[in-house]
């Protein structure tokens, strides 16, 4: 479907938002999957955007080396199938979208403008003519057709796709039932593209600098036979950073890249930047690595690493991004039982359980926190909010205790409520709303070894202690322990912590997707919602919904994430997902 593009005044773009909280800076490190498909973390207040890049500054080089450490091996530079929020920092090293984010906002990429329609569903974007590849090949429009095209069709194999299933027709090209020429982009001559969308996206800029939107050439891809990517010599790059030479990618050592000369955009500070494999000891004390000059900036463990970090003179970062509760395991061999974790669930006292918070938590009532995005505005003061399951007495009579028939989602919930086999039914029964159980099982929760964790899991044993004939222990780990048995599936239930990967509630609900890692539920149903052609507010509480309805996460209480830029640099941008040292110097 066309729309005609129906110009109205057209201004230059100056708002910068700052995407997070901050001593010295605002920002985040980690970048996620779904990631700018859930970045719509400001809103443009303009009803068409024009904006202009300034003239191309000289690449100084002058601003230093700079070093940063990656907690996963990198296999592969692939902008459209490459996994990992590792990779992901990488790969916006070595290329670049049409646009960049800078300040929460999206600035000029190899796009120098762009301007859309009144009501934001057709964009048109012109590309910066000076922009090639660092073969010396001319960056085309089509470029980005044929990188978008790549990563829709059912025969790549991509996964993190969603930010791109804004644009016309992009779901059935990954579905597979309609051809990856048929979306909604297309180059009009060599530097203009046009994108027709499947809803209004007033932040439609933001999402092409995600690595799905990155640009690929034909040519040069099908020269590498199926291996484009995996090595330096299968790659061609774009973007401010390039290999220093074809040995500066070590796989499981490092990555070594200096500014690039072919890069046609704004001046790049740093001389050389180096992403190395983090090792334990620098996973375990990131702050003396920020410190001492190992790395120029990492996440930190603690809020009382921020607080010294603070006081070392770092540039400190600190974003209300994660919520903590009782997570279950939904594959354990009794709490695979929707009727089980309901029954538990609904058991906590909850007015006993926040008197076990220290005073400086803040309690939540919902799985995402306030902050978090959606279409520029905060999600939870749009979106329905204390969706927490209520305590209710009667489950304590849990042989004569009936479901409420209040899941909207019934019908969507597949694997997580099959009924019971011959072997189960001694135990349990289980006939729609009518399911009844026979007794509770012994559960053991697992937590990480501090006070706070364990008084909760002691909190929550304590309303459990109500089923006759049950045991429930306390299991306190060793972080590295604790997330072993998460990743693993072997435990039953855990005090987890759930971080968003970006400044958007999508994101949040996005680490409960089945191909997360580590693996919180494996429901296709839920997979089905969260990779829905459309995203309105309404969805995304939908997911929370059923996360509540299927009892698989209990919130707690929100908390933040931490993160540190060494003393000295100035310009290192970090936002919840990405990093850009761009402009760093020291």
């Amino acid at each position: 479907m066309k729309r005609n593009l129906q110009m109205q005044s057209l201004t230059k773009s100056s708002a910068r938002l700052s995407s997070g909280g901050k001593s010295h800076a605002a920002g985040a490190i980690r970048s996620h999957s779904l990631y700018l498909r859930m970045i719509i973390g400001t809103s443009l207040l303009l009803a068409v955007c024009l904006v202009f890049a300034g003239c191309s500054g000289t690449r100084s080089g002058n601003g230093g080396s700079f070093s940063y450490y990656l907690t996963e091996n990198i296999t592969s530079l692939d902008p459209q199938t490459a996994e990992g929020t590792d990779a992901a920092a990488v790969i916006n090293a070595l290329f670049e979208g049409l646009c960049r984010i800078e300040n929460g906002e999206a600035v000029p990429g190899t796009a120098l403008s762009w301007e859309s329609n009144s009501d934001y569903t057709s964009f048109t974007f012109y590309l910066n003519e000076k922009a090639v590849w660092s073969d010396g090949t001319p960056v085309t429009a089509d470029d980005f057709v044929y990188g978008i095209q790549r990563a829709l069709d059912p025969n790549t194999g991509a996964v993190d796709v969603d930010d791109l299933f804004v644009i016309m027709g992009a779901k059935e090209v990954y579905d597979g039932i309609a051809s990856p020429s048929s979306i909604g982009v297309t180059a009009v001559g060599s530097y203009t593209l046009t994108f027709q969308l499947e809803e209004s996206c007033r932040d439609f800029p933001k999402l092409t600098a995600g690595t799905r939107y990155m640009p690929c050439n034909r040519e040069f891809f099908s020269s590498t036979l199926g291996r484009y990517g995996l090595k330096i010599s299968y790659l061609i790059t774009n973007g401010p950073f390039t290999f220093i030479n074809s040995y500066s990618w070590s796989s499981g050592e490092y990555i070594k890249l200096e500014n690039s000369d072919s890069y046609a955009g704004e001046y790049v500070k740093p001389g050389s930047l180096t992403f190395y494999l983090t090792d334990d000891e620098i996973a375990d004390d990131p702050l003396t690595a920020v410190t001492d000059g190992t790395t120029d900036a990492a996440q930190l463990n603690s809020v009382d690493e921020y607080y010294l970090a603070s006081e070392e003179g770092c540039t400190v970062y600190r974003f209300n991004n994660t919520v903590t509760g009782l997570l279950f395991n939904s594959s354990d061999s009794e709490l695979k039982y929707t009727k089980i974790r309901e029954i538990f669930i609904k058991s906590i006292n909850r007015d006993k359980l926040m008197d076990v918070l220290p005073t400086e938590l803040n309690p939540a009532e919902d799985i995402i926190p306030s902050g978090l995005q959606y279409d520029g505005s905060d999600y939870r003061s749009i979106a329905e909010s204390s969706l927490y399951v209520r305590y209710n007495e009667a489950v304590l009579d849990y042989e004569n205790y009936h479901s409420e028939s209040d899941n909207e989602y019934a019908d969507l919930l597949g694997a997580q409520t099959e009924g019971f086999t011959d072997e189960d039914s001694d135990s349990y029964t289980l006939e729609g709303s009518d399911d009844s159980v026979n007794y509770m099982p012994s559960v053991t929760i697992i937590c990480r070894n501090d006070s706070v964790s364990t008084a909760i899991a002691s909190a929550i044993m304590a309303s459990w202690n109500c089923f006759d004939g049950s045991y429930f222990n306390i299991l306190p780990l060793s972080d590295e322990d604790f997330f072993d048995a998460i990743s693993s599936g072997d435990y039953q239930a855990a005090i987890y912590t759930v971080e968003s990967s970006s400044d958007t509630a999508l994101s949040m609900m996005a680490q409960f997707d089945s191909d997360s890692y580590p693996q919180l539920l494996d429901s296709a149903a839920y997979d089905t919602l969260l990779h829905g052609k459309n995203t309105s507010a309404a969805d995304i509480t939908a997911l929370e919904k059923f996360i509540n309805n299927q009892y698989i996460f209990y919130p707690i209480y929100y908390g933040s994430s931490y993160y540190a830029v060494a003393p000295g640099v100035d310009g290192l941008e970090v936002g919840i997902g990405r990093i850009d040292f761009v402009h760093a110097s020291k």
